[in-house]
């Protein structure tokens, strides 16, 4: 009769990791045939469709095309068939897709847009992630294009939008995104660019008479970072004709990239008509990378060249801007604006209201000087849109002038001396009183060292923020420790105070209670993780206790954080009653400072551990009346030896077995007394001292 295959060993599991390549090994898949017929090996449809097994090997390997995705199909059932021509075996298992961190790959370059004189704004599209896990965030990052590091921008979600805030006016600025998901982070996208708005102001020229230019003069500031196309609107005054039609309306201008300013030119018309004298305006409409100052519009006296008018003052080649320290004493001169009068008539000059609140004119030099009384602030107002009038009596001609507050360094004064207390044997708590910051810019951080008393150096404290307390760690007991703290604000840092000074307790070392148990038990065989007892002291400092276990006892288990004592083997591996019936344990608690024992006896408990089934035994006809049979013993490994076995046999058909009275611990036997030309079933069983 035939023999049908046998698998050897099979695995009830195997692995492989996704996105493996096709060819990639998975596992190996052996059978035998005690007729020594050739064995083919195959698939079921489902795995087959993923999977490729070796006809006569039976090495299962991913198969070609297939996609093994974990997060999508994190297993396979797999049913290996071993055919010898007349019979098939099935055997089934589970083959794992394991699972590999897929990060997102990097976005593309950002698109960046001025939003503003302090900000842009940066969108970008989402990577394409098909196979992977879900992007959960993205990081950005940003810099000026004349920096080497970078700053982090805070942006927390899966939006694909941001805006950068408190940049600096008329700047370039660098932004890289990359994504993030549940299994890491891509890298940094290539850079996109792009600059925050500069402030476009604008000033008229000298009065003209008609026929000649009117010029305007238009200010960016900071410097344009790129080419600036700014927009305007030029129009006559109402009833004037000065202009041409076709150069008023919408008009443009460039101001160069790096440029602070740029002239523009109205062309007005002469004629032989005796008219009123009349303007010229110019006004900055918005656009692109620019937003409009206050002085976004500026007029040009035209006036009429017949008959005797009277000339109004003219300003030439004035300054547009100027400067002055914040917290000038009155009196500080900034600049002085002269204009001419053509008629010889006396003028006067004068300032808008706004600035004339802060500044000084002289009536009759022109010269700007800082008013008295006047408090330049340049963190409360960086700059002024001051407008100077100068009269002949009957005209009046204005020009626009910008005053800069420059910022002069204002670090903040030192702290007093810090109270430094005692916390814990390890800790000291310090506290101090913010510094005053009037006219100064306010404290945005304080940094805080610390010395043991006696020693010469001096160690920083992590600190961040504008908290004016803090908790130093990771001290010695019985110590006296020194503190200083210094100061900072946008302007710079103070120098460090006085020193503070505070002394560490003295520490108390754990203890076990009397409470705790010395003896615990776990059964032998026990799996990896099995709880045997829990261990715990007390600290009266509160310090935090880490335990251990003598190196003999942790050889076979884990104690954890909180004293919780487990088998640390893996399953029936080292616990064998039979070998070691007991293990003397030390568990020792640590406070960082003193340590405590504690004695602790685990006995292994006996288990009863019966020897497994044999294989299937080999049954070979031998004569007319009898059958031989074989078979492989099983393994006995960290159990009691086979003492003997069982076999029973009954013919083909038959319900009932036939108990054949085999005594020993041989694997082979004759059963005889049979009828020939039967076939016979044979079964085999193991005996030891623990069981069947």
């Amino acid at each position: 009769a035939n023999n049908a295959p046998v698998f050897t060993n099979p695995p009830a599991s195997a692995s492989v990791n996704e996105n493996s390549g096709a060819g990639t090994a998975v596992t190996t898949i052996a059978a035998t045939d005690a007729d020594g017929d050739s064995i083919a090996f195959s698939l079921d449809s489902t795995s087959d469709a993923v999977f490729d097994i070796h006809a006569t090997s039976g090495a299962i390997t991913v198969g070609s095309g297939a996609t093994l995705d974990h997060e999508a199909t994190p297993s396979y059932p797999a049913t290996v068939r071993a055919s010898d021509g007349n019979d098939t075996t099935s055997h089934s298992f589970t083959i794992s897709v394991a699972d590999v961190d897929e990060p997102p790959t990097a976005p593309g370059a950002p698109n960046v847009t001025g939003a503003s004189t302090t900000s842009v704004s940066v969108s970008w599209t989402a990577p394409t992630n098909t196979g992977k896990p879900a992007i959960s965030d993205y990081d950005v990052q940003y810099k000026t294009t004349a920096q080497t590091s970078w700053t982090a921008h805070t942006h927390t979600g899966t939006g694909t939008t941001a805006t950068i805030a408190s940049l600096s006016a008329g700047t370039a600025y660098n932004v890289q995104v990359k994504a993030k998901n549940a299994e890491g982070a891509s890298g940094w996208s290539t850079a996109g660019s792009g600059a925050t708005h500069t402030t476009i102001t604008i000033s008229g020229g000298s009065a003209v008479t008609e026929g000649t230019a009117a010029v305007f003069t238009l200010t960016a500031n900071p410097a344009a970072p790129v080419d600036l196309t700014v927009n305007l609107r030029v129009a006559d005054a109402t009833g004037s004709d000065f202009v041409a039609s076709g150069n008023e309306g919408a008009k443009t201008v460039t101001i160069s990239s790096g440029a602070t300013s740029a002239n523009y030119s109205v062309a007005t018309v002469g004629d032989s008509t005796d008219e009123e004298d009349g303007s010229v305006t110019v006004t900055v409409n918005t656009g692109t990378g620019y937003t409009v100052g206050t002085a976004s519009s500026a007029g040009v006296t035209v006036n009429d060249d017949d008959g005797p008018a009277n000339n109004a003052p003219v300003f030439t080649g004035q300054p547009t801007s100027a400067s002055v320290n914040e917290n000038s004493p009155g009196g500080t001169r900034v600049a002085t604006v002269v204009a001419t009068d053509a008629d010889g008539d006396a003028i006067g000059y004068s300032l808008d209201s706004t600035s004339d609140a802060v500044f000084d004119i002289h009536a009759t030099s022109g010269a700007i000087t800082a008013g008295s009384g006047a408090d330049l602030d340049h963190e409360a107002t960086p700059s002024y849109a001051t407008v100077v009038t100068v009269s002949d009596g009957i005209a009046t001609v204005t020009h626009s002038l910008t005053i800069s507050v420059t910022d002069v360094a204002e670090p903040p004064d030192a702290p007093d001396a810090p109270s430094v207390t005692g916390a814990s044997p390890r800790s000291v708590t310090v506290t101090w009183t913010a510094p005053s910051t009037t006219g100064a810019p306010p404290v945005t951080d304080y940094d805080v060292q610390y010395q043991a008393s006696g020693a010469s150096g001096w160690t920083d404290h992590a600190f961040t923020g504008t908290a004016t307390r803090t908790t130093i760690d990771g001290l010695a007991p019985s110590t006296t420790y020194n503190v200083q703290v210094k100061a900072r604000n946008d302007e710079g840092e103070s120098d460090y105070s006085a020193t503070g000074s505070g002394t560490t307790p003295a520490n108390t070392p754990p203890a076990f209670g009397a409470g705790e148990a010395t003896t615990a038990s776990v059964p032998e065989s026990s799996a990896n993780g099995t709880a045997v007892a829990t261990i715990t002291a007390t600290d009266a400092d509160g310090d935090t206790l880490v335990y251990s276990l003598d190196s003999t006892a942790d050889a076979v288990f884990d104690i954890d954080s909180s004293g919780a004592i487990t088998v640390q083997v893996e399953a029936g591996s080292a616990l064998d009653h039979e070998g070691t019936s007991s293990y003397a344990a030390t568990v020792t608690a640590d406070d960082g400072t003193d340590t405590a024992t504690h004695e602790l006896t685990i006995t292994v408990a006996d288990v009863d551990e019966p020897p497994d089934a044999p294989g299937t035994p080999t049954v070979t006809g031998t004569s007319s009346g009898s059958v031989t049979v074989t078979w492989a013993a099983p393994d006995a490994t960290g159990i009691p030896a086979v003492t003997d076995y069982d076999v029973q046999y009954r013919a083909s058909g038959d319900a009932d077995w036939i108990n054949a009275g085999y005594d020993g611990v041989a694997t082979t036997t004759t059963i005889g007394s049979l009828r020939a030309s039967t076939t016979y079933q044979v079964q085999v069983r193991a005996r030891n001292d623990e069981g069947t």
